[in-house]
């Protein structure tokens, strides 16, 4: 694990809580990191959580519980999302549910008194990309205030995923928040551009992560923007038509799908 000496107290405080994992460990590795947080940028603390997964993909998912003190305190939604996604394909599943790890992670949004922190670990699951998780994705959805689905939608990977695409729009047609609607059309025509460039690609988590060799994903097909918006354009098309709102927010990714409003 590669990473810097002045990590080195925060690294000790999150293995020990993983390797002891009760309350005063736990209280402990929460006190440091936030006292290491406060010392160092966003993308430090994106890439020790990278240093950490790797250790626990190196132990088959043993001491998964060091990326909790990500997901609980830090105060960057990108950093949240990011162990989210990390601990729902590390968690080791007692029997053969691969999908034991992201509803362990859905758990984590219940805890009502932060909604944006809620909204940001169920992104991380979101950008999974992964089918299988999208009835689990909707029941969790469905339970979160509308602070928490803006911070939910807004999340972002360097992937295009079909099935976070699809997800994105079954939300917003069923969504009854204009600002909710908003985010998750802002979102939609971002990927749009984004797949100008890299494609969509139709993939599935390999779950347990450590079982990947290589890559984190399986790629079942892999489309260019003009190839995937013709499974999509006829369901924008409708929210185009149908939003009942003077401030519509569906026409501009409506056409970045189509290739016409760059």
């Amino acid at each position: 694990m590669q990473t810097r000496t002045s990590d080195s107290p925060v690294i000790a405080a999150l293995v020990k809580y993983a390797q002891v994992r009760d309350t005063s460990s736990f209280d402990a590795a929460i006190d440091v990191y936030i006292a290491w947080g406060k010392t160092v940028h966003s993308q430090d603390r994106l890439l020790l959580c990278q240093a950490m997964n790797d250790a626990i993909k190196s132990h088959q998912g043993h001491g998964f519980e060091a990326l909790l003190p990500f997901i609980v305190v830090d105060p960057d939604p990108q950093v949240v999302a990011n162990a989210a996604l990390k601990t729902a394909v590390l968690f080791p599943a007692r029997h053969t549910d691969h999908l034991e790890g992201p509803r362990f992670v859905a758990h984590l949004t219940r805890g009502r008194a932060h909604p944006k922190r809620c909204g940001a670990i169920l992104g991380g699951l979101m950008l999974l990309g992964d089918e299988r998780l999208t009835p689990l994705i909707h029941d969790t959805w469905d339970g979160l205030p509308p602070e928490s689905r803006i911070e939910a939608a807004s999340r972002r990977s360097p992937f295009v995923f079909r099935a976070h695409v699809l997800l994105l729009i079954d939300l917003v047609e069923e969504e009854p928040d204009d600002c909710v609607r908003f985010a998750i059309a802002d979102t939609l025509g971002k990927l749009a551009s984004r797949a100008q460039k890299v494609g969509v690609i139709d993939a599935q988590r390999v779950i347990p992560g450590w079982k990947a060799n290589g890559n984190p994903f399986v790629v079942r097909e892999h489309f260019s923007r003009g190839e995937f918006a013709s499974e999509i354009v006829d369901r924008l098309d409708y929210l185009c038509v149908t939003e009942a709102v003077t401030e519509k927010v569906m026409p501009l990714a409506c056409l970045l799908w189509k290739g016409l409003g760059e």
